[in-house]
């Protein structure tokens, strides 16, 4: 019987997904009349007498509207009423869907949303209230000279995070806010007396998490605030937060004129536009971070922490000089790790990802609380050495390079560790310092912009989303692509150098298909801007649309003639297609220009040779080679086009030298190998292929080169069969 009851359960649950998706369905496909009928049976199965009142209400007032055009009765507001009561139907949905979730559900925020079902939560008014007491308690604490000052700061310190604690659950919790709730919760925004400028950045991230499981125009008014205020990390947090919600929620903001109008009126602040923008770089770099932490791990972090164990590195945490290191590679890797971290990449993700199961990060509000010391851990386990000479804490606390969770991470670790092991790592870190280094003053806190904060909020949210306990009772929003610059709410938001940073940033890293249609877009708005046409012709090259990507270089040499970096693509384009009369006539262009660039000479050579015009191409050869200081690669040319005219014994000479030389390649010795062959000098000729083979990955790949100069060995008399023999014999020990 049991088991039976279980199955009810699960079965309804089931049937109620289903039903919650179909009405969502039916209001995307413009049936308002029937998801209306749909979720007023849907509110009456679970007992939502509260939400089904208010889906009556609408289905009454929609009524009246169908009923005045039966009867043909004309009225001027028929199209503003239909779109406020679709609006009114998906909010209705949104809200049947969490108190539908929060039956079955036991993820926090549905824990927290039983517990203000059972107890009214604390109202903004009373959070403002308490707020102000706290910064007021705070302060006094700290300028008490009595001997109970550390009792007294751990005290209030303590109350300041469970008030902060309950803001963030009473915001992040609610659903949409009544306009009373609207007014005191910008107060909490706005009164700089009752709330610190970090206080107010969880708040903010509060909204934010609140409007990604459901759209509150009152909230998004809040950020639009929020993101043009002076602090910079307010300003900062609020950007990301708008960014978010404008996309995930772009098609109900348009269902929202007064929303929608408070949108594009704040969107002409400069600043802000500039600040939108930087968060929409940051956020497409999310898209990288995974890859990035495997480039990190594989090519960079070996050879710094190599460095690291020699003592060669002072110190690996955002180093901003590394002139002085005395290993170029080491050098090389660290001035590649500063770019990164300069550039907004999270190169810290994988590295702190294990110190998140720490149960700190058991509270979501601490996924998201700006670093302080203030913090009630942080202050129980280190306000006793704010005053002791320990480099340790200065590094972790001033870098640059960590966001605030990570830092959190790295001093809960701290904190955790016997004491010989924190000092032996605080003694190896003073051993790697330069003579003289102070650490309360080597690393002030520096200046942060918004954009900054934006940077640390981002990698707050993806660690949240990507490694938080509760990251499975959330919808990922980093799944969502970020392509703001497509949608018609926010494309007008950039201008077109920063379009062309975004497009340059979709490139670089190979995301082409979007890159192509943010450059078309391009075009079309800027048709005679020939830098715009050369981007495009590049996109659809790597593409391997040579064809297109042709005609938009040529469109942009008509607007520019003779660019340089034009032609070369040109040229490269028809080469790719085999028309290589075509590529040398564009090549020879770019030699009239610059007759010294031995890369064109050496790739007009390469074009004759395609067009069997041997001797041509020889003369192209034999320049780079008395021009250039390395001359293996126009030695195997040389060596390749005599053996293609049957000068055997002076391409062997070529192929001599490039073996003897350093660094000779798998192909140097099949070639080489080829041309004793020809002569009939099978030994040597073995000698050489048993070589290139050895050098090859394996032996599949060996086989793989002798196929590719398969046809040309069986015109210069080495037949399929004899390769075949030859492939076989050269792993003949």
């Amino acid at each position: 019987m049991h088991q039976q009851n279980r199955l009810c359960i699960i079965f309804a649950s089931m049937k109620q997904d289903i039903g919650i998706d179909f009405v969502y369905r039916l209001l995307d496909e413009g049936r308002l009349r029937e998801a209306l009928t749909q979720l007023s049976a849907l509110a009456v199965n679970i007992g939502r007498w509260d939400l089904q009142s208010k889906v009556f209400d609408a289905q009454t007032t929609y009524g009246f509207l169908l009923k005045y055009i039966v009867d043909g009765i004309a009225d001027p507001n028929r199209l503003t009423m239909y779109d406020q009561l679709k609006l009114q139907a998906y909010q209705l949905t949104d809200m049947l869907r969490i108190a539908f979730d929060m039956e079955r559900r036991q993820s926090a925020y549905y824990q927290t949303l039983r517990r203000y079902d059972q107890q009214a939560p604390m109202s903004f008014a009373e959070l403002h209230e308490a707020l102000v007491q706290c910064t007021h308690d705070l302060h006094d604490a700290q300028e008490s000279t009595t001997e109970d000052k550390e009792n007294l700061m751990e005290k209030y310190v303590f109350e300041h995070e469970k008030v902060l604690a309950e803001l963030f659950d009473r915001t992040w919790a609610s659903l949409i806010w009544t306009e009373k709730e609207s007014e005191q919760a910008a107060m909490i925004l706005n009164d700089s007396h009752a709330s610190s400028e970090k206080d107010r950045a969880l708040f903010i991230a509060a909204m934010m998490m609140s409007l990604t499981r459901i759209m509150d125009a009152n909230k998004f008014r809040l950020l639009l605030q929020a993101a043009r205020s002076k602090s910079e990390i307010v300003c900062g947090r609020a950007t990301v937060a708008l960014l978010i919600t404008l996309a995930i929620h772009s098609e109900r903001i348009k269902m929202m004129p007064t929303v929608l109008s408070e949108w594009q009126e704040a969107k002409k602040d400069k600043r802000l536009k500039n600040q939108l923008f930087e968060a929409n770089l940051q956020l497409l770099m999310c898209r990288e971070t995974l890859k990035l932490e495997k480039h990190i791990h594989d090519n960079i972090m070996p050879t710094i922490m190599k460095g690291a164990t020699k003592g060669n590195v002072h110190i690996i945490l955002d180093n901003e000089d590394n002139d002085n290191l005395d290993d170029p590679e080491i050098r090389d890797k660290m001035s590649q790790m500063r770019e990164l971290i300069l550039s907004g990449a999270d190169i810290y993700f994988n590295t702190f990802a294990p110190l998140k199961s720490n149960s700190f990060f058991g509270s979501v509000f601490h996924w998201f609380m700006p670093f302080d010391l203030l913090q009630t851990d942080m202050y129980q386990k280190f306000h006793s050495f704010a005053n002791v000479k320990s480099p340790l804490l200065p590094l972790i606390i001033h870098s640059n390079g960590f966001c605030d969770s990570d830092r959190y991470s790295f001093l809960l670790l701290m904190s955790n560790m016997p004491g010989a092991i924190s000092t032996e790592l605080e003694d190896s870190i003073k051993k790697q310092l330069p003579e003289g280094f102070d650490s309360q003053t080597a690393n002030p806190e520096r200046l942060l912009r918004a954009k900054d904060y934006s940077r640390y909020f981002i990698q707050d949210i993806f660690r949240y989303y990507k490694l938080s306990l509760h990251r499975t009772d959330e919808t990922d929003i980093f799944k969502h692509p970020f392509d703001l610059w497509k949608s018609p709410l926010t494309s007008s938001t950039y201008d077109n150098d920063q379009l062309l940073l975004l497009g340059e940033f979709l490139l670089q890293h190979n995301y082409l298909d979007e890159a192509f249609e943010l450059f078309h877009d391009l075009t079309q708005s800027n048709e005679n801007e020939a830098p715009i046409w050369r981007k495009l012709g590049f996109v659809l090259q790597k593409k391997h649309d040579y064809k297109r990507a042709i005609r938009a270089y040529e469109y942009a040499d008509l607007l520019e003639p003779d660019h340089l970096w034009t032609i070369r693509h040109l040229a490269q384009c028809y080469r790719h297609l085999q028309s290589t009369e075509k590529a040398i006539l564009y090549y020879k262009k770019i030699e009239s220009a610059h007759p010294d660039n031995l890369q064109i000479t050496m790739l007009i050579g390469q074009c004759l040779a395609q067009q069997s015009k041997l001797d041509e191409a020889l003369a192209y050869f034999h320049k780079v080679e008395y021009l250039s200081d390395d001359k293996r690669q126009s030695q195997r040319a040389i060596g390749w086009c005599l053996f293609l005219q049957g000068k055997n014994e002076e391409a062997t000479t070529q192929y001599e030298k490039l073996t003897h030389a350093n660094q000779p390649s798998a192909e140097d010795f099949l070639n080489y190998a080829h041309t004793l062959w020809v002569q009939g000098k099978s030994k040597e000729a073995m000698t050489a292929y048993k070589q290139a083979n050895s050098m090859c990955p394996d032996h599949s790949t060996f086989i793989q080169l002798l196929e590719d100069d398969s046809n040309t060995l069986a015109k210069h008399g080495i037949s399929l069969r004899e390769q075949q023999l030859i492939a076989d014999a050269a792993i003949q020990s």
